[in-house]
């Protein structure tokens, strides 16, 4: 029985194993057949042939013991079929040449028999063990790969190492992680490993002691082991690596983006107002309306960025969750619209949403948060006396009902091998526009849509220009009770 620290993790199913028998055995196991085949051929009062038949079956038993039970049920036998089944003794038997040569080839025969028998049967054993073996190690990369600990896998191999050899106890060493197993077992004489990376101490039970092909399981066993925990170790190492690397990138480029952003409506809102209390500055009316109008709306342009940058920590903080609730999106469209009508100029915004849309279940906030990025990213990059269009259409496609709403612009367009790439934070199909934001905006929004269950593409607009493809699932109609 196994210690408590080997946990309660189910052992696979590998088996009890084929152990070396104590020769007491091994000899009852080779006289044992020979005795009953002796007995029944007396019993049918059996001739030489049948008799020898008799005991050939016995030798082919006592074989599959073991080679020693083989050979010693081979001699009884040909003792037996000399002393009792040749008349009218042993003696009496060898003064014949036919009689000599039938006990001679019986006995040719059984040692022959016996001797393929015991080598059959251990090539079995052989290969039922190497059977073992491969299952257990199967077994303990699926326990890796699943996420165990290697801790925890190391124990499991020690306690399945107890029960499948039936030892006394293992202590496992596997790349530095140490686990114990102890058996229910009188301990006999321990033994030593160090294959690979790994450490064994084998206690094989006082009655049972290894064959070699055990210890040559449990070394081959234990340095794949180690070489697996240390594979294991290596990719963790490399992952929490690439993990760091990946949030010292995202935070430097977090950085330089605001700071430079930051940089810009700063030093026009600093110069206005430094102009503004300037004494004796020779400024008319409407001079000062305009330092004023551009303090404002570079004061906007921070809002909309500290905004962003917020809202992108709380997506990554994994706080962002729909409160959903029915709505209607021709009114959120129309909502938002209305909103971002100081930002459209000369621009037209054409709103083609029909009345008779399926009604969604969303965040009204996130949803309009989403529509006005996407509103405001294309009348940004929209030309001067362009339109700018929205539609909306319920559809049925793959993967299931939804609607679909197209925010499309006549701007510069964005190549094909960005389509993708615009998603990501920071990521700008033209650096040098600095006005264009930061690069946070659509990002937001692909997050935005995923925790609503939809995804949102990028295609171009026939003509020219980008269009801006959301897809929200409409819920399944409650069934009628």
């Amino acid at each position: 029985m196994r210690g408590g620290d080997v946990g309660s993790a189910p052992l696979p199913d590998v088996g009890a194993g084929d152990r070396p028998t104590p020769w007491p055995v091994r000899a009852v196991a080779g006289l044992l057949p020979v005795g009953f085949a002796t007995l029944l051929g007396v019993a049918v009062s059996a001739d030489t042939t049948v008799a020898a038949l008799l005991l050939l079956l016995a030798v082919v038993i006592a074989a599959v013991v073991g080679l020693g039970s083989g050979l010693l049920a081979a001699v009884a036998g040909f003792l037996a079929l000399a002393a009792v089944f040749t008349p009218p003794s042993f003696a009496a038997a060898v003064r014949t040449t036919d009689d000599l040569v039938a006990l001679a080839t019986y006995l040719v025969v059984a040692v022959a028999t016996g001797g393929l028998v015991a080598r059959v049967t251990a090539a079995r054993q052989r290969a039922e063990l190497h059977e073992r073996e491969a299952r257990l190690r199967l077994d303990l990369k699926d326990r890796l790969l699943a996420g165990e600990t290697p801790q925890a896998v190391v124990a499991h191999a020690a306690g399945v190492l107890v029960d499948l050899l039936g030892l006394a106890g293992c202590t496992l060493d596997a790349a530095g992680v140490t686990a114990s197993a102890r058996g229910d077992r009188a301990p006999g004489p321990p033994v030593h490993l160090h294959p690979g990376g790994a450490r064994v101490v084998l206690v094989p039970a006082r009655e049972r002691p290894l064959d070699p092909d055990e210890v040559a399981l449990v070394a081959a066993l234990s340095a794949g082991l180690a070489t697996a925990v240390e594979r294991e170790r290596l990719a963790d190492e490399a992952r929490s690596a690439r993990t760091a690397a990946a949030v010292a990138r995202s935070r430097t480029d977090l950085l330089s983006a605001v700071t430079h952003d930051l940089r810009t409506p700063l030093a026009a809102i600093k110069a206005s107002a430094a102009t503004l209390a300037l004494e004796g500055a020779p400024l008319d009316a409407a001079e000062r309306r305009e330092l004023l109008d551009t303090v404002g709306d570079e004061a906007d342009r921070l809002e909309r960025l500290v905004v962003k940058v917020l809202a992108l920590s709380r997506i990554r903080a994994g706080e962002v969750r729909p409160a959903r609730e029915p709505v209607d999106m021709a009114g959120v469209i129309g909502a938002v619209a209305h909103r971002l009508r100081w930002l459209q100029g000369d621009r037209g915004l054409v709103l083609d949403v029909p009345d008779d849309l399926p009604p969604l279940e969303a965040d009204v906030v996130l949803l309009e948060q989403v529509l006005a990025n996407l509103l405001e990213n294309a009348l940004r990059y929209a030309p001067p006396a362009s339109d700018v269009v929205v539609t909306a259409r319920a559809t049925t496609a793959a993967p299931g009902p939804g609607v679909e709403v197209r925010v499309a612009d006549r701007g510069p367009g964005i190549a094909a091998e960005h389509r993708e790439r615009v998603f990501e934070e920071f990521f700008r199909t033209d650096p040098r526009r600095e006005s264009f934001g930061t690069g946070l905006g659509l990002a937001i929004v692909r997050a935005l849509v995923g925790a609503h269950g939809g995804d949102v593409r990028c295609e171009e607009t026939p003509g020219g220009g980008a269009t801006f493809v959301v897809r929200l699932p409409v819920p399944a109609p409650v069934p009628a009770p």
